[in-house]
């Protein structure tokens, strides 16, 4: 596959109790939209990591993901999940999965601090099809009119949105250009995009870039990896729990590929 972009992993983050979340939805009462990114950036100085500089990944607090093995089996339905050691063509190859209809958990560093995804916890699917929006609303347990947010890369919002600046903390809300991205298109032909670079999440840029590598479209669906009205995930049991009721295709950890034994993807291209 041409120009493919597999780089290392990076760290990075959830609230406890809804504090800070509850916090933010204050403040954006009191305040007017082109406010909040302002309030959200002094909020990201309480979730500082060791490991960036950046305001996204300061955004991020919470807990890394408990250890996980080279193979993991849930009890009592004995459901199994194999890793697929690929090295550096993992990212490579989970792009090319997400680009065929696959639907990947995404796990790597800490989880998000508030009630966004922003790619430490995530579920991650291609955004091309009406159909990829009702499975992931589906997996969601919500209604089928929520929309999905698209995850795109920085230097090529301006090609599929109307939307003339970054939006890292999937904030603003901007009109689509194209017909193309039907799951992350809301039925007024908006959507909520978040922006991503390089810098930002070294790891999940290498992931976007190869899928548009795959495809000529660096966007896929961004929701959120949890149980519904619970927190994100931060356990390898319950992320492999998750996985066999939600009918997952697999999960990526710390750019690790573990694919369910029942998923149809479970042979790779």
């Amino acid at each position: 596959m041409k120009g493919a972009h597999c780089s290392s992993a990076v760290g990075v983050a959830s609230t406890a109790n809804g504090t800070v979340s509850g916090l933010i939805q204050a403040c954006s009462a009191m305040y007017s939209y082109r406010h909040v990114p302002t309030i959200l950036e002094r909020l990201s100085v309480l979730g500082q990591t060791h490991s960036s500089t950046s305001r996204v990944m300061q955004s991020c607090a919470g807990m890394y993901i408990a250890a996980y093995p080279s193979q993991m089996t849930l009890e009592p339905t004995g459901m199994l999940v194999w890793a697929v050691s690929l090295g550096s063509r993992t990212i490579c190859i989970a792009a090319r999965l997400l680009s065929r209809g696959a639907i990947l958990g995404w796990i790597s560093g800490r989880s998000e601090l508030g009630p966004r995804a922003l790619g430490n916890r995530s579920i991650l699917a291609e955004p091309f099809r009406r159909a990829t929006r009702v499975r992931l609303n589906d997996i969601k347990q919500r209604e089928q009119y929520r929309p999905i947010a698209p995850l795109c890369l920085e230097n090529d919002v301006d090609l599929h949105f109307d939307l003339n600046r970054s939006s890292p903390h999937m904030l603003f809300f901007a009109a689509s250009k194209t017909d193309t991205l039907q799951a992350v298109t809301h039925v007024d032909g908006s959507a909520r995009v978040q922006t991503l670079n390089e810098k930002q999440h070294p790891l999940l840029h290498s992931l976007l870039q190869a899928f548009k590598d795959e495809t000529g479209v660096g966007v896929l669906c961004n929701t959120s990896l949890n149980f519904n009205g619970r927190g994100f995930i931060n356990r390898a049991s319950d992320l492999v729990r998750y996985g066999d009721e939600h009918n997952l295709d697999g999960f990526i950890i710390e750019g690790l590929l573990f694919l369910r034994e029942e998923s149809a993807f479970r042979h790779l291209p």
